[in-house]
């Protein structure tokens, strides 16, 4: 999306619906359709859309990113698991699997979660993997692997990314560093700083329920984990990597979200974590 000066590169499942919206107005609806560009557009499909535009001088690029393994199947469990078909695309409703149990037990014993672990591990190992060898023009831009290096190109693309664990906060400083534009509050629109207001929480699978970094982890088994990890190694590094070097966030939100899945295959950013991870205690309790 793109207003003023400012271009948003919304990707699935990281709380765009909510910048977009503070960000929307009448007109750049009416461009980006014009421009043939949807809210999922790509920074190098903006670059082709607006070839007048120096996106390197007059445009200022921002993102959200998220855990990718919550943003994962936060998609897979809106998109998929709840069957939402004017959503989804032919190639994966044919593919959407009803609930099944293991041989032996009542489907009726089985807990939701324990369904959707179930569904979930079905769908990435029978039609992920499908899907990524033969993807269609709707596939890419959902599910498709790397999918932040997708969006943006190249990482370095990007003037400022913001943390969907910690958008209430780096919205605000975002919104104070930038205080040229305006945007919406829960329907109001103000210019310049922050003053108080919040985003408001669209399109969440939840309701907007907070839920804790690595919510996710519990539904990936050792195969399912295996593939994703394989199909997404960069787009992880690179989340890892900018949580790291981030020296805004409090001690014990880093930690939260440095955590890896028990099970990861990973072991150099699992090493690397827990090295970083020691220094942050080690500050912590005063030790140089």
């Amino acid at each position: 999306m793109l207003r003023d000066n400012l271009l948003f590169i919304h990707v699935p499942k990281t709380a765009g619906t909510s910048i977009a919206h503070a960000l929307l107005d009448t007109l750049v609806r009416h461009k980006r359709c014009k421009s043939g560009l949807t809210k999922h557009s790509t920074y190098n499909e903006y670059k082709t859309a607006l070839p007048k535009l120096d996106f390197e001088k007059d445009i200022l690029k921002f993102t959200v990113i998220r855990n990718p393994y919550d943003r994962f199947f936060s998609y897979y469990k809106r998109h998929i698991g709840a069957k939402r078909s004017s959503h989804c695309p032919n190639i994966i409703r044919r593919h959407v699997l009803a609930p099944h149990a293991p041989t032996g037990s009542p489907r009726s014993r089985l807990r939701k979660s324990e369904k959707l672990k179930i569904n979930f591990s079905m769908w990435v190992n029978d039609h992920y993997v499908k899907l990524e060898r033969t993807p269609n023009e709707y596939v890419p831009k959902k599910v498709n692997k790397n999918i932040y290096k997708y969006y943006f190109g190249e990482y370095e693309n990007l003037d400022c990314i913001l943390l969907f664990e910690n958008l209430k906060y780096d919205w605000i400083s975002f919104v104070d560093d930038n205080s040229g534009f305006r945007w919406r509050q829960r329907g109001r629109r103000q210019r310049g700083r922050h003053k108080g207001g919040k985003l408001p929480t669209l399109n969440s699978s939840k309701g907007g329920k907070k839920r804790v970094c690595g919510f996710s982890y519990v539904y990936y088994d050792n195969e399912t984990l295996k593939i994703f990890e394989e199909y997404n190694k960069e787009d992880i590094d690179f989340y890892f990597s900018e949580i790291m070097n981030r020296e805004d966030l409090g001690d014990h939100l880093k930690e939260t979200m440095l955590k890896l899945p028990k099970n990861t295959a990973l072991i150099d950013l699992k090493s690397l974590i827990e090295i970083h991870t020691n220094q942050l205690k080690q500050k912590h309790r005063g030790v140089k």
